[in-house]
């Protein structure tokens, strides 16, 4: 009763059955059984996730979530990613998984389940509901309309459940076949757009994109005017939608014949816009983290395409407030993880042979030969980086009008660098962005970070020549933290001692308490963090 007391007593009890083990276990049985996952294991969304158990049990592919109780959504899993809170607001033809689950709200569960039917673009379903689902009309026609296969895999109680209940229910499980006419985008289409015309003359609707001109200048104008940034880029966001639905709907009003001859077709309106919808959440979203600087300031460029990627992959999250509160919370919840390895990967794309220091413990040498032709020796380990450094990558270039400007390349790893020293408890709100400095081949840029007190202290200085190279010179205090935490990330430093004692060596005089603080000072979020902010 845990789970179900802490909902009751944060007013977020409704009235969900948790879903048994055995339950559980007669969902995975089948899919296991499944020959479509026999290579692969299938992503799943659990309409009504909870606390992310279903999911963790059924796979170990991706796994999806709509979930609106908030401490639910502080218990979920950090794989799981959460698409959206309140079920009713959501659409789900353009969430594309293998598999959806739900264990409905039993005094909605035809509303539930009709929707899921009618909309899952998906294999497979797999309900928990009623056994009197089998008399409900609006669930039959959902089955009929979709074409689909429905099979009962059988009948349960929560007697013994965490939630005990009188209630009868059955795992009902549904299987869509290919017919293009019982397509979950078909159907929705179909039943908003009353078309009489032609399915197959070709249609260049489907190759036009939504383009993001001018959204940037509008949130600006609009925050002029007062509102936060979010609830602002949520008003935009159902503006153009609706006007969007509102110039598709104007279609059904042009008379059939008229259509015929201009070669507009039913299923190159579907695909267009289809691609529409889907491209207009995805712009929103974007806008939202290049706005988002609390988060999107502490990520490297790398983090932040992985996590639009994870965002936009496979599904398309409805751009509400309630849903930006769910996913920044997951993303939150994500940070720490992405914190340690991006510090990994920034510091490693720094080695090579005249950039490092062995440990005092290490005594292993290397040849020049040895670094030829990879970036470095198969069993390089227990290093730290000089206090001058060479990358090379991205140096400065000059275009056809004499503008010298740094490669793109170059500007983000020192953008990277900058988002790790974030992570590392450096105050960076202040530092300017690399791309809008002055390069030339006689400056020298120093990267600034703010102390409590006010003053800027460097954290480190560069210069970019024409040869591709960019010298980065860091102060003593940012690369004693920088090699200390990747020592402990890479496992080669087990305390602060141990950490003290090995980089005695790094030709920078060891500050003792710079170590013991920065040993395991990477950022770290918890759920009670995510929960503060919501």
């Amino acid at each position: 009763m845990a789970t179900v007391a802490i909902l009751k007593a944060d007013n977020c009890d409704f009235e969900f059955y948790p879903t048994t083990d055995e339950i559980i276990s007669v969902i995975k049985n089948d899919i296991d059984n499944c020959e479509s996952f026999s290579h692969q294991s299938p992503s799943i969304l659990d309409c009504g996730g909870g606390d992310g158990r279903v999911l963790k049990a059924l796979t170990k592919g991706k796994r999806y979530c709509i979930e609106k109780a908030k401490p639910l959504l502080a218990m979920l899993d950090n794989s799981i990613f959460v698409v959206g809170t309140d079920f009713d607001s959501q659409t789900l033809i353009d969430k594309n998984v293998s598999i959806i689950v739900s264990n409905p709200p039993y005094l909605v569960y035809e509303r539930w389940s009709t929707k899921i039917i009618t909309e899952a673009n998906a294999r497979y379903v797999y309900l928990v509901i009623p056994k009197r689902w089998s008399k409900s009309r609006m669930i039959s026609e959902a089955i009929e309309s979709r074409n689909a296969d429905v099979e009962v895999l059988g009948d349960f109680d929560f007697s013994d459940a965490e939630r005990k209940a009188r209630v009868n229910v059955q795992v009902v499980k549904v299987t869509y076949g290919y017919s293009r006419d019982s397509d979950a985008f078909s159907i929705w289409f179909n039943e908003h757009f009353k078309l009489q015309i032609s399915n197959t003359s070709p249609s260049h609707y489907a190759s036009e994109l939504s383009k993001a001109n001018g959204l940037n200048d509008r949130v600006e104008a609009e925050m002029v005017e007062g509102g936060n940034l979010v609830e602002t880029l949520e008003r935009l966001y159902q503006n153009e939608m609706n006007n969007l639905m509102s110039t598709y709907l104007k279609v059904a009003d042009i008379p059939a014949e008229l259509l015929n001859e201009l070669e507009v077709n039913i299923e190159g309106l579907k695909e267009a816009l289809m691609l529409k919808i889907n491209s207009l959440k995805d712009r929103y979203w974007r806008e939202l983290f290049n706005n988002f600087t609390k988060i999107t300031a502490l990520l490297t460029c790398a983090s932040r395409d992985r996590l639009l990627k994870t965002l936009t992959d496979n599904t398309h999250v409805d751009f509400t407030v309630e849903n930006c509160s769910a996913v920044i919370g997951w993303v939150i919840k994500n940070a720490s993880s992405y914190y340690e390895s991006q510090l990994t990967t920034t510091y490693e794309r720094m080695i090579s042979n005249v950039n490092i220091i062995n440990y005092v413990s290490n005594q292993r040498t290397w040849e020049k030969n040895e670094w030829r032709y990879s970036r470095k020796p198969a069993d390089l380990e227990r290093y730290s980086l000089e206090l001058r450094c060479i990358v090379e990558m991205g140096g400065i270039s000059r275009d056809w009008k004499g503008v010298v400007s740094l490669e793109r390349y170059g500007a983000d790893f020192l953008d990277d660098l900058v988002s790790v020293a974030g992570t590392l408890g450096y105050n960076i709100d202040e530092t300017i962005p690399s791309a809008r400095l002055d390069w030339n081949a006689s400056n020298k840029h120093v990267y600034y970070y703010r102390e409590s007190d006010g003053t800027d202290k460097t954290l480190f200085d560069v210069k970019a020549y024409f040869n591709g190279n960019i010298h980065v010179r860091f102060s003593p205090h940012f690369i004693l933290k920088f090699n200390t935490e990747h020592g402990r990330l890479s496992g080669w430093l087990r305390s602060k001692k141990e950490a003290v004692d090995e980089l005695s060596n790094t030709g920078v005089s060891v500050d003792v308490g710079v170590i013991e603080k920065a040993f395991g000072s990477t950022l770290q979020i918890n759920s009670m963090d995510y929960l503060r902010l919501n």
